[in-house]
């Protein structure tokens, strides 16, 4: 019997498109790498567009409405550009989420028949590849480990970038993986690799220590456990959680951020000098307090321009005056974000933005739940609760992977 947990074989395809969708699931999580794929997926897709001389294989302008529901989170951008005094600022806002406009109407040059049959090798890739990248940190961090003797090292993996992020896309792919490893009777040795996988995700997302997205993280696993009692992953969700509880319980690696709200000086002195220079960053006030007073100033500043907000490139400077406006110093120095996608739609703009967006994720949910597609109901549930705490769209390393996978789902043939 074969150790891989699933079958990988799927015939060779001689469509490029194919494979160009495996590198952009398998690099979408990876910052630098990401806009690569992307180009490339852009190129190759308008090669086939003007090449293709067959009816069947061209694009299927008829799902344009569902497209351009993708690309609500770039229409916003845009609209935002006309109220805004910082237009720099706001074109490199645009930019960021231009993969909401790149990929909805990449994938409608895919027929609905081909998008279909990639579906699961795309899944498997975007599990890879975040796979690679966060077992490097691992790995990272316990060579700092054996190189130091000092179990600190592994707080937040060794101070790893992009944080919440990476936990995030640790969260999509341990859904991902669970209810991909349901669809098949799987044999001993395959349920031994597939609950190494899960524990090995389950380990560095606890690791990387990101509060919120843990909390998301079970939240999320509870209630996919009681919507798949029926099935074999339901023992999945739940095992995950226990195990996920226990070592929050037993362990202070895991547990130290749920332990102590306020942070410990010299044990963070000790973690910035045993890091890079890259990593010096890390915050010396409160993150509680942080994300509280960004909340407070956020809502301050919007009740100024409560219809329309103040734009695409004006909301960081607004808030920053707030900050100081409002003595909330440490908020000052760093510039602190919102660290909650509603407050920074609606901040930029207004509440006509916040209803568009709301909107739009309301309407992703009710469509995967229509047609029944549980990798974009747990998605659509994952991400809607951690976007209350994080502000993941408007970020470059986050933009492109929550685009991706949005367009893949929504762009579905009635």
């Amino acid at each position: 019997m074969s150790a891989v947990p699933f079958n990988l074989t799927h015939s060779p395809e001689k469509d490029w498109r194919f494979y160009i969708l495996l590198l952009n699931g398998i690099f979408i999580s990876i910052l630098e790498l990401a806009p690569f794929a992307i180009l490339l997926m852009t190129l190759i897709c308008i090669y086939y567009v003007v090449k293709q001389k067959d009816k069947t294989e061209l694009p299927e302008w008829s799902n344009w409405k569902k497209a351009l529901l993708v690309t609500i989170p770039f229409i916003l951008a845009c609209m935002g550009i006309v109220n805004t005094s910082n237009t720099p600022k706001a074109l490199e806002d645009i930019s960021r989420l231009l993969p909401f406009l790149q990929f909805p109407f990449l994938f409608l040059s895919i027929p609905y028949q081909k998008r279909v049959k990639w579906q699961e090798p795309f899944i498997w890739s975007i599990i890879i590849g975040v796979l690679l990248k966060t077992d490097f940190y691992l790995l990272k961090a316990i060579y700092r480990f054996v190189e130091t003797a000092n179990i600190r090292h592994f707080y937040y993996i060794n101070l790893a970038k992009e944080t919440n992020s990476l936990s995030f896309f640790i969260l999509v792919s341990f859904l991902f993986f669970s209810l991909k490893f349901r669809q098949n009777n799987q044999g001993k040795r395959k349920w031994i690799l597939g609950a190494l996988i899960i524990l090995n995700l389950i380990v560095v997302l606890l690791l990387l220590q990101s509060r919120i997205i843990i909390i998301v993280f079970l939240l999320t696993t509870l209630i996919l456990f009681f919507l798949n009692l029926k099935n074999k992953s339901s023992i999945l969700f739940a095992g995950s959680f226990v195990v996920s509880l226990f070592f929050l319980g037993v362990s202070p690696s895991f547990n130290a951020r749920f332990q102590r709200i306020e942070p410990i000086n010299n044990q963070k002195a000790e973690i910035v000098a045993a890091s890079e220079k890259s990593s010096d960053k890390l915050n010396k006030c409160n993150s509680t307090e942080l994300r509280i007073n960004a909340s407070k100033a956020s809502l301050e500043v919007i009740k100024t321009k409560l219809i329309f907000g103040v734009g695409t490139g004006d909301w960081n400077d607004e808030l920053v005056l707030k900050y100081k406006e409002l003595n909330m110093s440490c908020n000052f120095v760093e510039r602190t974000a919102p660290h909650n996608q509603f407050l920074r739609i609606t901040l930029k703009h207004g509440i006509i933005g916040l209803l568009l967006f709301t909107g739009f994720l309301c309407l992703f949910f009710l469509h995967s739940w229509r047609i029944k597609e549980m990798y974009a109901i747990s998605f659509s549930i994952a991400c809607s609760l951690s976007l209350v705490a994080y502000d993941f769209v408007d970020i470059g390393s986050s933009a492109p992977f929550l685009a991706l996978i949005f367009s893949w789902f929504i762009i579905k043939k009635e």
